[in-house]
């Protein structure tokens, strides 16, 4: 088993920008960062903090960069706000300072900061240190052959981002995918999705809410993979499985129950088909995340311990 902190290298796609909230009261830096990152990201400039809560009600960005060294409300506060507030709590906060003490460093890591930039920032690697930082927030855990996986990410839209691109890329290299998720079709599907559909190269099935009712109180489970095999004549051997959001189908916090749920779906996951991706968004709670590392384990064929 192997745990790394960077999702598996896939073949990349045309995406949306992921948007970032640049936070400073040094208008002259936000008009600066904005330029330099404006090939890789959409960007939004915020003087006062609280503003960025605000914002992140109305477009939750992919990650807010903080100065520490502001009027009013510095940024250690902002960033102790952020961590409380419910709509920026699970967002990647990466803080910038021209102090670059231990001490510094310790106060960050116990406010909950994702990163640290040192001012002045080198603005022509910036993009790419931005890029890096992110990548590492996310943790895959893979089987020894790597064709049983489960990642978490930091947070939805990374997760969405990195679905999408995992199913197009398992697509256009002639595998076949079943791909259960929570999202409406036509939220998910386009003009090349549908091509492989009417091949009958991706099976797309929305999970009810009635799966989440029965599946609890379900003693045998296998009756999914019996209804997931309805939707094809042929063996699911031939098909990659990529499951969004399995958590969703328990209450992680009785986690003894979970985990009994989790070794049962694994086992007939893993028996069932060519390989498995399985997706999931870091939850804000420390201790229901290291579960969520050991449910990630169990997907990928490994022992809970």
């Amino acid at each position: 088993m192997e745990v790394i902190n960077e999702p598996q290298s896939i073949e990349p796609i045309a995406l949306e920008k992921p948007l970032l909230f640049l936070i400073d009261d040094d208008e002259e830096i936000l008009t600066l960062f904005k330029k330099v990152l404006e090939s890789d990201f959409e960007t939004k400039t915020i003087i006062d903090p609280i503003e960025a809560i605000q914002e992140a009600e109305k477009s939750s960005p992919s990650g807010i960069i903080l100065d520490l060294q502001m009027p009013n409300i510095d940024g250690y506060e902002a960033l102790k706000i952020f961590r409380e507030h419910p709509f920026t709590a699970s967002i990647p906060i990466i803080c910038m300072s021209s102090d670059t003490g231990e001490h510094i460093r310790t106060r960050l890591d116990s406010l909950g900061a994702n990163g640290f930039l040192r001012k002045p920032v080198k603005t022509e690697s910036l993009a790419k240190t931005l890029k890096n930082i992110f990548r590492s927030l996310n943790q895959t855990v893979k089987s020894k052959r790597g064709d049983f996986n489960c990642t978490i990410t930091f947070n939805d839209l990374e997760k969405n981002k990195l679905i999408f691109t995992q199913v197009k890329s398992l697509l256009r290299k002639g595998e076949k995918v079943v791909f259960l998720s929570w999202t409406q079709g036509k939220d998910f599907n386009d003009d090349e999705l549908e091509k492989f559909i009417e091949e009958e190269r991706l099976i797309f099935l929305e999970i009810k809410s009635s799966m989440i009712q029965k599946f609890p109180f379900m003693q045998n489970i296998s009756p999914i993979m019996a209804d997931i095999f309805g939707f094809t004549s042929e063996s699911l051997h031939n098909f990659h499985l990529v499951f969004d959001e399995p958590r969703n189908l328990y209450d992680l916090n009785e986690q003894e129950k979970a985990l009994s749920k989790t070794m049962e779906l694994s086992r007939l996951i893993n028996t069932s088909f060519k390989g498995s991706h399985i997706y999931m968004t870091r939850t804000s709670n420390s201790s229901i995340r290291l579960f969520q590392l050991k449910i990630a384990r169990v997907f990928s064929g490994m022992t809970a311990n």
